[in-house]
């Protein structure tokens, strides 16, 4: 059911708002209403800040954390704790980004020392130091980069000048030359040299060799490597301490979404608007006792023109399957909860796509295990249900319809699709009619209930009466009885559908054109033909990995061939089939069942509550 929401009006002293939000807060009850004449507390973009500081940490921390084991990361917390923040985890988060940014420094700096190391080193063998190669009275000197293959030109080229040229190292740029030339000879000799493709390169002018030089940089790069592999050390014992970051990290979160409050103040009074559950106004009420005793606190039903936020209340069952109906929206907060008749439906169709004893037993290990494992919340928990739930409808229908991992191990109780499809299409059909008309006996109640009955009789009873009636035609003995109903329900559309025009052939003719909505009925209908459809795909590719299994177990390595082929055949038939069935389970509920009576646009209630994104629980006192 939908819950009615009341609107709220808190008012108390100024200097107990802090405790009083807290409170509210703790209890999550209360989800406040922003306002254009509050003015956001200046502290909560520090914590903002703070919050994306400590979220990059974590993350870059996470990288020298020793191996996890699997679904270890389940924290809880007592509430005095969760409050009560530790100047030593912010500390811890300073350590953090200072080893990062030291870390980073020395890989920068190591990449300049390897690259300056690169450029050095085609010049190794240069036994003149460096600031010694410079023009002399008589002489000048020039270093630079030419192809090997005119090493001989550039000889010739050079002696026959009377210079002299020492080939050195080689890189990607080319073989690496000194070149020295008389002063005079110098500018036609260059001119010439740099027509063989000779590039000067401009080294450092350091009092030292190149292989000197070379050595001080690699000294430099064995030292920052050692640095790097202390810094690294730190940080892997650091990372043993990342509770207390995720701790951090949602305490700010918890902190902002205080701070940041929608509070309208006066001089002496805080003042708080929001939406709370109408079953919940006692807790509301003892949050702000909890805290204060001068308060007042005013309850009201919501005005026609105001929207407030959707809150659903069901069953342990129907709550898993509320997530399958927030995927496609939420239901506006006066209209019918469509989740107990669609979690129904959804379970059978699920049940029927999947349809195998084994993959069921499966599906309910596997999601109550990971359940169990990862303590999930929220969205994720209930679709975890969802799964676990459909997995036992589909034992029960995989034992109606005799399949345990695609083998006929017992005979089907029911039918067996493989070798009944039409059998298998009319069940189908049949459903979908169900779905159908359980859907417009949805409309009919929410018409009964803003007391609408004439609608509820000529717009969605003379479709069930058509529907039925039709359905009947297929069955000798009440043939009859389809006609009349089928006749009966096209008379009330016919004549009632166009009501609304005052003119008589006006709204003849508006019944007539509403009638031809039939062909839309019918085009519903034969939508769960992919009951078949996914049904039979998932029997014929489980058998089809029994049959290949089976051809292969003709010696021990074909027998664990065959177990090989059997176990990821099945897996994969599995992880497609659950995917399958989702996707068209869900459609089945969003188009034909929804498009009879849904009307949507409701959005969630949001109270202000305790952000744990890393912590899983947090323990009341």
């Amino acid at each position: 059911m939908i819950v009615p929401m009341k609107k709220v009006h808190i008012v108390a002293l100024k200097e107990e708002q802090k405790a009083l939000l807290m409170s509210i807060q703790k209890s999550g009850e209360l989800m406040l209403l922003a306002s254009e004449d509050v003015v956001l507390d200046e502290d909560a973009f520090l914590e903002e800040s703070l919050i994306q500081r400590t979220d990059k940490s974590m993350r870059f921390l996470k990288k020298f954390q020793e191996k996890q084991k699997l679904f270890s990361n389940y924290h809880e917390v007592d509430y005095d704790t969760f409050v009560t923040r530790d100047p030593r985890h912010e500390q811890l988060l300073e350590q953090v980004e200072t080893a990062e940014e030291q870390l980073q420094q020395l890989k920068n700096d190591n990449d300049s020392l390897k690259e300056a190391m690169l450029f050095l080193k085609p010049w190794a063998d240069l036994d003149i130091p460096l600031d010694g190669l410079k023009a002399s009275k008589y002489v000048n000197i020039h270093l630079g980069f030419i192809e090997s293959k005119n090493n001989n030109a550039l000889l010739t080229l050079i002696n026959d000048g009377g210079g002299e040229v020492k080939f050195l190292g080689t890189s990607s740029d080319g073989q690496a030359v000194m070149i020295a030339n008389y002063y005079e000879d110098d500018p036609t000799t260059m001119e010439q040299v740099r027509l063989l493709g000779f590039n000067e390169s401009n080294l450092p002018h350091e009092p030292l060799l190149v292989s000197e030089m070379i050595a001080q940089k690699q000294a430099q790069l064995d030292n920052n490597e050692a640095r790097m592999v202390e810094i690294t050390e730190h940080l892997q014992n650091l990372s043993k301490e990342m509770t207390s970051l995720k701790l951090l990290s949602d305490q700010m979160a918890s902190a902002s979404e205080i701070k940041k409050a929608p509070v309208q103040k006066t001089l002496s009074t805080v003042y708080l608007e929001g939406w709370v559950r109408s079953d919940r106004q006692k807790a509301l009420i003892k949050a702000v006792e909890a805290v204060t005793d001068i308060y007042d606190i005013a309850f009201f039903d919501p005005s026609p023109e105001e929207s407030p936020p959707t809150v659903t209340k069901n069953n342990w069952f129907v709550t898993a399957f509320e997530t399958i109906t927030d995927m496609f929206g939420k239901p506006n907060p006066y209209e019918v909860d469509p989740n107990p008749m669609m979690s129904f439906w959804y379970w059978i169709i699920f049940g029927i796509m999947m349809a195998d004893v084994g993959y069921g037993l499966v599906m309910i290990a596997l999601f109550v295990t990971l359940v169990k494992l990862t303590k999930p919340k929220g969205n994720a928990l209930k679709l975890f249900n969802v799964l676990i739930f459909c997995g036992i409808t589909t034992v029960i229908w995989g034992i109606l319809f005799g399949s345990y991992f695609g083998a006929s191990l017992w005979p089907p109780l029911f039918l067996e699709p493989m070798k009944e499809p039409l059998e298998m299409l009319i069940l189908s059909l049949i459903i979908g009619a169900l779905h159908i008309i359980s859907g417009l006996f949805v409309k009919i109640y929410a018409n009964i209930r803003s007391k609408q009955y004439f609608a509820a009789l000529v717009d969605q009873v003379s479709w069930i009466l058509i529907i039925v009636g039709l359905g009947l035609l297929f069955l000798p003995q009440f043939k009859k009885l389809g006609i009349i109903l089928a006749i009966v329900g096209a008379a009330m559309i016919v004549l009632f559908a166009g009501r609304q025009n005052k003119n008589f052939f006006g709204r003849l003719g508006s019944g007539l054109y509403s009638l031809y909505g039939a062909t839309g009925y019918m085009s519903d209908i034969l939508s769960y033909s992919r009951i078949l459809a996914l049904s039979l795909s998932t029997a014929v590719i489980a058998m089809v990995m029994n049959m290949l299994a089976g051809m292969v177990q003709g010696s021990v390595i074909g027998f664990v061939l065959s177990i090989v082929i059997y176990l990821v055949g099945h897996l994969f038939n599995l992880l497609m089939g659950l995917l399958s069935a989702f996707v068209h389970a869900s459609r089945l509920q969003y188009i034909e069942f929804f498009g009879k009576f849904y009307e949507g646009g409701g959005y969630e209630f949001k109270p202000l509550s305790l952000q744990l994104k890393h912590i899983n629980q947090v323990n009341n006192n």
